[in-house]
């Protein structure tokens, strides 16, 4: 009963019914022996909504309950370094996404997301051409991949990384690579987020 309302609540995240999902969530109670998978689909559901200050919350718990497999741990502490950055947090963000990606040594699937996010971290730091170098490797294995809508995220990234560097042709040239990607993935909103950010 409980596995299956929380898988219900979960699936319900993932289709962005999340008052939905947190309706579910908050009549389970912390259910005794999935309290970290609770807390964490609790943080998943804030975060969804923007509430990022919530998320942050319940993500600690979780991983002060335990979570059940490495995977949800590695994903519990992306998740955090998320919010934080979010928020404009660059030491949490840091401390965070470091530790999922030594988190994602025992989870092989997350690596790169762990990486990402540690290269969404250095950007926040201000560490350009670090995060520059981290975010054009992820590209190269995206695309080898053929993980469009990844690699329509990281060259809108970059977009932004150049134009802060000042490098405004490459920064032009990574909003319209970004753009026909997510085209190709068929993402309608990080195509408009390429495009507004080729404008800007």
């Amino acid at each position: 009963m409980i596995i299956e309302e929380l898988k219900k609540a979960e699936n319900l995240t993932e289709a962005g019914k999340v008052n939905a999902a947190l309706k579910i969530l908050k009549n389970l109670d912390r259910p005794r022996g999935f309290e970290g998978r609770w807390y964490y689909l609790n943080g998943e559901a804030w975060r969804l909504k923007g509430i990022f200050h919530k998320a942050i919350a319940a993500y600690k718990s979780a991983l002060t309950c335990g979570v059940p497999n490495a995977g949800l741990l590695c994903q519990t502490l992306i998740r955090t370094a998320a919010c934080h950055r979010a928020l404009g947090r660059e030491k949490q963000a840091f401390a965070f996404a470091s530790a999922a990606v030594k988190a994602s040594r025992k989870a092989p699937a997350l690596i790169s997301e762990a990486k990402l996010e540690l290269a969404m971290a250095y950007r926040l730091k201000g560490d350009f051409k670090k995060a520059a170098a981290m975010l054009a490797g992820l590209l190269t294995a995206y695309l080898k991949e053929k993980d469009y809508p990844a690699a329509a995220f990281i060259l809108w990234a970059l977009g932004g990384l150049y134009r802060l560097q000042g490098r405004y042709a490459l920064s032009i040239e990574a909003f319209k690579r970004s753009g026909a990607y997510a085209a190709k993935a068929r993402d309608r909103a990080l195509r408009g987020q390429a495009l507004l950010g080729n404008r800007r």
